[in-house]
């Protein structure tokens, strides 16, 4: 996963990455899509993702995530900048429960 632009979402600056697909649970697509990471305010704001950060670009350190998406094979984004994926356990597996207690 990589950052490749930003982009304005409802007035703020959202980042879009490239995102290599390797398994679709529901539904089918290409192999690498481009996922815009939903901002955290609205409007013009220095830190549109506030103090968390953009989850995706600390699922990119983590490892394999699972991604909760809307949108179609040209406009993807996360569900929202707070439920749009999960990090998976080193199994690879999806954890039992989340966010992690």
């Amino acid at each position: 996963m990589e950052k490749v632009s930003t982009t304005d979402f409802n007035g703020a600056s959202a980042n879009v990455w490239s995102v290599e697909v390797a398994d679709w649970i529901k539904g089918d697509g290409p192999d690498r899509i481009k996922v815009l990471s939903p901002p955290s305010t609205c409007g013009p704001n220095t830190d549109p993702y506030l103090d968390e950060g953009d989850p995706l670009e600390t699922a990119s350190r983590h490892g394999p995530t699972a991604l909760f998406l809307v949108g179609d094979d040209l406009d993807w984004r996360t569900i929202s900048p707070v439920q749009g994926l999960v990090e998976l356990a080193p199994d690879e597996h999806m954890p039992t429960a989340w966010p992690a207690p």
